[in-house]
C-alpha cells in the first residue's frame, strides 16, 4: 500500500515549510495533495471529503512507507490461558510491533481490549486488537446552561453565577439554587429578562426555566415578597395573551371579510361577462337576420327585372 516514499517526502517538505522561520504565514500543500490523490482517486479533485477518512489514509500510507519491518512474521494469536490481563496486553503489543514498527505506530497506535464471557460455562475470552482511531459518541448535554447576575439591595457589587439545571426545573427552584449561592432568600429574589438596559419580562415562578430562551438573566433582591410580583407578571402575561388572541380574531374576521368581498366581486365580473356574451349573441343573430333579409330583397329585385324583360 506504500507510496515508495513520495507521500513521506511531500509530507516532510510540508512540515518544514510550516515550521520554518522563513514561512510567510500560509503554505499551499499542493504537492502532498497531488501525491495523496495519485494513491487514492477518492481524494482527487477539489470536492469536500471527510477529514477522518483523509487522516486515516494518510496515517496508514505514512506508516507503510516508514515501517521498519521488511518481512512480516505470521502469528497465530496470543494464548491467554494462565496469563494475566497485563501479560496478554504485553504479548499482543509485542506481536503487533513485530509486524508493524514505525514512528506512526509509536505515536498513534494502541490496543483495544475486548472481553467476552460465555453465559453457560463462564469461560472468558480476552484479546487486544490494535487500532489507530476510536469512534466515540459525543455526549448530549440536556441541561440548560445560563448565567444570572444577582443584584442586592445593599450597595454591594453584583455577582454573576453560572448554572446548569434540568430544563423542567421551575423558576422558583432555580431561585432556590441562587439563594444557596448568594445567601438571599428565594422569597426576596425576582428574576427577569433585560433588554436595552430595561426590564423586559418578569419570570413566573411556576413556569419551567426552559420556557425562557434567554441565556442570561438578572435576579434582584426586593423588599417585599417576590411572589406578588411574579403573580402580577403572570396576570400581565395572561392579559397579553388575551389581547393577542383578540387581535388575531379581529385580523381573521377582516381577512374573511376581504375574501368574501373578493368572491362577490368575482361573481359580479362573471355576471358581467355572461351579460356581455348574451348581448354579443343577440347582436350576432340580428346581424344574421338582416343579412338574410337583404339577400331575399336582392333575389326579389332580380326576379322582377327578369319579368319585365
Amino acid at each position: 500500500m506504500g507510496s515508495r516514499g513520495s507521500v513521506v517526502s511531500s509530507f516532510a517538505k510540508l512540515q518544514r515549510a510550516m515550521w520554518s522561520s522563513h514561512s510567510r504565514g500560509s503554505v499551499r500543500p499542493m504537492a502532498l495533495k497531488y501525491d495523496v490523490s495519485g494513491k487514492n482517486e477518492h481524494f482527487a479533485g477539489f470536492a469536500q471529503h471527510d477529514s477522518q477518512e483523509l487522516l486515516a489514509f494518510l496515517l496508514d500510507i505514512l506508516h507503510e512507507d516508514l515501517n521498519r519491518v521488511g518481512k512480516k512474521p505470521y502469528f497465530m494469536g496470543v494464548e491467554t490461558d494462565g496469563l494475566t490481563t497485563a501479560e496478554v496486553a504485553e504479548e499482543s503489543w509485542r506481536q503487533h510491533t513485530q509486524r508493524e514498527n514505525s514512528s506512526i505506530v509509536d505515536l498513534f497506535h494502541g490496543l483495544l481490549k475486548s472481553e467476552v464471557t460465555c453465559l453457560k460455562c463462564s469461560h472468558t475470552s480476552l484479546r487486544f486488537d490494535p487500532f489507530t482511531m476510536l469512534n466515540l459518541p459525543l455526549p448530549i448535554n440536556k441541561k440548560k446552561l445560563f448565567t444570572c447576575t444577582v443584584v442586592q439591595k445593599k450597595k454591594r457589587p453584583s455577582t454573576m453565577y453560572g448554572l446548569a439545571v434540568e430544563p423542567d426545573l421551575t423558576v422558583f427552584q432555580v431561585k432556590n439554587k441562587l439563594s444557596k449561592l448568594s445567601g438571599i432568600s428565594e422569597e426576596k429574589l425576582v428574576m427577569c429578562e433585560l433588554r436595552r438596559a430595561q426590564i423586559h419580562t418578569l419570570l413566573v415562578d411556576s413556569r419551567p426555566i426552559s420556557f425562557y430562551r434567554e441565556s442570561h438573566f438578572f435576579a434582584y433582591e426586593v423588599i417585599g415578597q417576590s411572589q406578588q410580583l411574579s403573580d402580577l407578571s403572570d396576570q400581565y402575561l395572561k392579559q397579553a395573551k388575551q389581547d393577542a388572541t383578540s387581535v388575531k380574531r379581529a385580523k381573521d374576521r377582516a381577512h374573511k371579510a376581504r375574501e368574501e368581498k373578493k368572491k362577490e366581486m368575482e361573481k359580479e365580473k362573471e355576471k358581467e361577462k355572461e351579460k356581455e356574451k348574451k348581448e354579443a349573441e343577440i347582436i350576432e343573430v340580428e346581424d344574421n337576420g338582416k343579412v338574410e333579409e337583404d339577400d331575399a330583397n336582392a333575389d326579389d329585385e332580380g326576379e322582377g327585372g327578369e319579368k319585365e324583360r
